[in-house]
């Protein structure tokens, strides 16, 4: 059994960018809840393959960044890796070559994991701390949809 837990909350984004660094807000806040101890957070900034080798040790990961899909600002995408690449002229992430290439390299080991994309569609990148007020309007939905991906994976153990 791996020191690691099983499931990794990444927060991805860049916080002087407002509404790019939507992640990074969403870690903020499930920072404030009582999660199972089996879930990390981790604010991974824009630096993900500097966390690579984190994300192999993972059972379940869950990616949450800004994505650009053409709907409303605030409309909120679960995406599969594998769906990401399907349509990747229609839906990307901002920071779409290096999470592609960085879940490409996780999903190439053999040990399976489960992982999903919580995209949100910005409305304002633009420089500034802080989010749009669209998007900070619907960060208690995001916090939402992230909670439920964690309900779907399997708990064994709850810390303060």
């Amino acid at each position: 059994m791996s020191n690691y837990p099983g499931v990794l909350i990444l927060g991805v984004g860049n916080m002087l960018l407002g509404d790019e660094g939507i992640g990074v807000h969403v870690i903020r806040e499930l920072e404030k809840k009582k999660l199972p101890g089996n879930i990390e957070l981790m604010d991974a900034g824009t630096a993900l393959f500097s966390i690579l080798h984190l994300l192999k040790k993972r059972k379940k990961i869950v990616v949450i960044d800004a994505a650009r899909g053409g709907k409303k600002p605030g409309t909120i995408y679960r995406i599969l890796p594998s769906q990401a690449k399907n349509e990747y002229n229609k839906l990307l992430s901002l920071h779409e070559m290096g999470l592609m290439e960085c879940l490409a390299e996780v999903e190439n080991e053999a040990r399976p994991r489960d992982i999903v994309i919580i995209g949100i569609e910005p409305d304002s990148i633009d420089w500034g701390l802080r989010l749009s007020s669209r998007l900070q309007k619907k960060l208690p939905e995001i916090v939402k949809a992230v909670m439920s991906e964690i309900s779907k994976h399997k708990i064994t153990q709850i810390t303060k």
